[in-house]
């Protein structure tokens, strides 16, 4: 009984193994290195709009991956993150469609950054160009949350702004932060983490 068991069993996984055996290989490939990590990538703000391409309804993702539509993959908002992540995908079980912190071994991202993606058999259109593969790419890498994790990292030692009243954005795009002491004293903490005097008012609170 147990040699026959072993025997049906090695032929189940001697089938199994045929069945993926024939997927080629991913060929032809944009190389991304060149295109800096985009950190704490959001899905339904920076990924999600990618398969609703408004700018170019003629190419959108949606337009094919609808409910029971192209290779059984709906793209659709609020539908597109549970038929992507952790799923086996139809057009190459060896693989995921997405594979959390693994885009070199997710379908998706291969489907939209290499010409001969190995199953599906062609490049998927849709997408603006090698950036927009790339944020694909990082969000994967990221573990391919709906949300990024966000992480507290002590940048300056306790102390450093004695008496601080608050902090504000500077608001014109060099992620300047803006804090306010109650001695008067303005401070402009620059992205990188240098501390500067911004505007020194001591005077006028004397």
């Amino acid at each position: 009984m147990i040699h026959r068991f072993l025997t049906v069993l090695a032929l189940w996984l001697g089938l199994f193994s045929l069945a993926f055996a024939g997927q080629p290989a991913p060929s032809d490939c944009d190389d991304l290195s060149g295109i800096p990590e985009t950190p704490l990538v959001h899905f339904e703000t920076q990924i999600q709009p990618l398969f609703s391409n408004t700018q170019n309804p003629s190419i959108q993702c949606t337009s094919c991956h609808v409910k029971q539509g192209s290779a059984g993959l709906d793209l659709r908002l609020g539908e597109s993150y549970d038929n992507l992540v952790d799923v086996i995908a139809l057009t190459n079980p060896s693989r995921k469609r997405v594979a959390p912190f693994n885009a070199e071994d997710s379908v998706l991202f291969l489907a939209v950054n290499c010409d001969q993606p190995g199953g599906p058999g062609f490049q998927m259109p849709g997408l603006s160009g090698p950036e927009d593969a790339a944020l694909i790419r990082d969000w994967i890498n990221q573990g391919a949350r709906v949300e990024p994790d966000v992480k507290l990292v002590q940048v300056h030692a306790p102390g450093t702004f004695p008496d601080a009243l608050g902090l504000v954005n500077a608001g014109d795009g060099s992620g300047r932060i803006f804090v306010v002491q109650q001695d008067g004293v303005v401070r402009a903490v620059s992205e990188s983490g240098t501390i500067s005097t911004f505007i020194n008012l001591n005077d006028r609170l004397s």
